[in-house]
């Protein structure tokens, strides 16, 4: 009778293991139009030692984007949806898709608030959500308000409202940085979506200097990040960061710029701190890693309509 029960036993015993286990959680980091060069040739962002990075093109790592004209919004949004889109302007309105985070809210039946996006671009809000509100969005210079109303959230808001904006559409980096970590402290999200701008506008602007240093600030972050989550015990522990971009640029005279005429431009990388990166070789591939790590089978979301 015992050897009949014993292998019952052992099931029931990692069923409680299993149920046991925490909960994973992803933050996804981008910082925008900075090329694998700055990556690998002249580093600018110091990794830590553990994880992994792809997309070194020297090394036959490469990696792309997911779309055809090598711009901002139709890469954003094909790495939301897993699959190319029709989007192919910055201009091109709301994802027509279910996104990964309204995915990880409807599946893992989260509050919006625990599948959050802060951003730099107001426009990364078409990019997130094909239905509005469906999971929390904070994108461009509009105050952030999670419920909560806590003293450093009031004193965020004040100096965001005072500081202006940098470039148009845009809230400063710094201030999109300070109000996540923040946010990342206070909800302790599941799924938490940084967007960071100021790299491609300072590249746009042809000043390479303030663009390379604007490259060792987002490094800078991803080390607070870091050193935040190992404060933060199981939930931290638990955490996956991922870096990326989303688009190259030129090279030579043309490094400022980026697009369909400058194929050159295609080029992208990726770090994570667990091995999400030898998974990945496109924009599209980005999705199905992060289901993976919250134990849900990948999904594309082609190209149709709501």
């Amino acid at each position: 009778m015992k050897t009949k029960l014993l292998p019952l036993a052992v099931a029931f015993l990692f069923s409680s293991l299993v149920q046991a286990a925490p909960p994973k959680n992803v933050i996804l980091m981008m910082i925008d139009g900075v090329r694998w060069q700055e990556i690998f040739d002249t580093p600018m962002i110091a990794f830590p030692p553990y994880g992994a990075i792809t997309g070194n093109v020297r090394k036959a790592q490469a990696m792309t984007v997911a779309n055809p004209v090598n711009i901002s919004l139709p890469a954003y949004q094909s790495i939301m949806a897993g699959a190319t889109q029709p989007c192919r302007t910055n201009d091109c309105g709301r994802i027509g898709v279910e996104t990964l985070e309204e995915r990880l809210v409807r599946e893992l039946r989260l509050a919006p608030t625990q599948v959050a996006t802060i951003a730099s671009w107001e426009n990364i809000k078409f990019a997130v959500e094909h239905r509005e509100g469906s999971t929390f969005v904070n994108a461009g210079q509009v105050a952030l308000d999670d419920g909560t109303g806590d003293p450093e959230l009031e004193r965020l808001n004040r100096e965001q409202a005072a500081a202006g904006q940098r470039w148009e559409a845009c809230r400063n980096d710094e201030l999109t940085f300070a109000q996540a970590l923040r946010y990342l402290k206070a909800n302790r999200p599941r799924f938490l979506y940084i967007s960071l701008n100021d790299t491609d506008e300072w590249a746009h602007a042809g000043d390479f200097a303030k663009y390379a240093a604007q490259i060792r600030q987002s490094g800078a972050w991803l080390r607070q990040l870091l050193d935040t989550l190992a404060t933060m015990g199981e939930y931290g522990a638990n955490t996956t960061l991922l870096l990326t971009t989303d688009h190259g640029r030129g090279t030579g005279d043309r490094w400022h710029g980026h697009g369909d005429w400058a194929p050159e431009s295609k080029y992208v990388w990726l770090y994570s701190t667990d091995d999400t990166a030898t998974r990945v070789h496109t924009h599209a591939d980005i999705r199905g890693a992060i289901e993976r790590i919250f134990g849900l089978k990948p999904l594309r979301q082609g190209r149709r309509g709501d």
